[in-house]
């Protein structure tokens, strides 16, 4: 499960970092979360496609980056802990009970409202499954990773189940040292 986190994760920081590359005008002009999430999207499902190809693997093969997904396995609303979910970026499988790759929420530091909601949701959402329960299929996800951004740089946190500790941890990073963060924690 932790190579699984390495490579997601690198994929992430390597699509946020195309966004900053890419599309710097929409950072510049503040266009909206949602315009951000998508164009991330966009990079990552690529790259996916990509790192299947090259290693000649089927890793991604069944999972697609979909961005405000409120759906969960059998088209029923996805729901944590008797709450609905609508995360801002997710890397799921559409119909299969498989887990989550990851899910993602993404604010601009002017704002701040949901920010305490969505961090509880990834601290959800990164929770083992719970066979029998309505939630079942939402929880699982591999790892949960928070973005504050802004024109010029972006910081945040990874979510993830500790198997051994029985507990979800939480570690920050910015963009500068994302990438030994992963290294670190998943490597």
């Amino acid at each position: 499960m932790n190579e699984i986190r390495k490579i997601v994760l690198s994929l992430l920081h390597n699509s946020v970092e195309d966004v900053y590359t890419l599309d710097e005008v929409n950072l510049n002009d503040g266009v909206s979360e949602w315009n951000i999430c998508a164009r991330v999207a966009m990079y990552m499902e690529k790259r996916m496609r990509a790192y299947d190809f090259v290693h000649r693997t089927s890793l991604f093969k069944d999972y697609y980056v979909d961005v405000e997904y409120n759906r969960s396995y059998g088209g029923n609303p996805k729901i944590v802990d008797g709450h609905n979910v609508r995360v801002d970026l997710i890397v799921q499988t559409r119909e299969e009970t498989k887990p989550n790759y990851l899910v993602l929420e993404m604010k601009k530091p002017e704002n701040p409202e949901k920010r305490v909601d969505d961090e509880r949701e990834l601290n959800r959402m990164v929770r083992p499954r719970e066979e029998g329960t309505p939630d079942c299929y939402n929880c699982g996800s591999y790892v949960g990773v928070f973005i504050d951004y802004n024109k010029d740089k972006y910081w945040g946190k990874f979510f993830w189940y500790d198997d051994l500790k029985k507990d979800v941890e939480i570690r920050d990073f910015d963009r500068n040292d994302m990438l030994n963060i992963i290294e670190e924690l998943f490597g």
